[in-house]
């Protein structure tokens, strides 16, 4: 099965979405969110990944 390019776009503004919301975030929240939840910061390393992974290429 040949994924096309429409298919993959829908993940677009969700990953926009949290880009922003990530970006908006204190120091102060990201500790707290981090302590509340370990797999949190991983959440967000994992989405910089599929950030760079879907950059589009110039």
């Amino acid at each position: 099965m040949v994924q096309t390019k429409s298919a993959a776009t829908p993940i677009m503004p969700y990953l926009t979405k949290q880009k922003q919301l990530l970006r908006s975030l204190t120091a102060e929240q990201w500790q707290t969110l981090s302590k509340a939840m370990p797999s949190f910061t991983a959440a967000a390393a994992f989405d910089r990944f599929l950030e760079q992974l879907i950059k589009p290429v110039d």
